[in-house]
């Protein structure tokens, strides 16, 4: 009887397979762990093309260092990033993956990339 149980268990972890965030321009990280408030006063800052309030806010709650926009944005380039958010927002694509190439911010899709067919499993 335990036999039966172990077999099933096995089999229906190796069946669910593993899904990790993929990097949709589109949806928010299921990582991203901050609160509402403070992602809605980030945002804002972003939006606004308002680097020096992004970076105090991202000091004052400790996120300094943390995630993928900190170790590319810079106040050169900010600008540049505001309008990607914008487009984010519009679920304009075409623009979203312009301002990307522009910003050197790519997803590692492994070696096929865009067609998944070398996700490494």
């Amino acid at each position: 009887m335990s036999f039966v149980i172990a077999s099933i268990l096995l089999i229906s972890v190796f069946a669910t397979g593993v899904f990790a965030y993929r990097g949709d321009p589109l949806t928010p990280s299921p990582n991203a762990q901050i609160d509402e408030s403070v992602r809605e006063e980030l945002q804002q800052a972003v939006l606004e093309g308002d680097y020096e309030t992004w970076i105090t806010l991202r000091e004052e709650y400790g996120l300094s260092g943390q995630g993928r926009m900190a170790q590319i944005a810079t106040p050169d380039n900010f600008e540049k990033i505001s309008q990607l958010h914008q487009a984010r927002l519009e679920n304009n694509l075409e623009l979203v993956y312009q301002l990307k190439e522009e910003l050197g911010i790519t997803a590692n899709y492994g070696k096929m990339y865009g067609k998944r067919l070398g996700r490494g499993m």
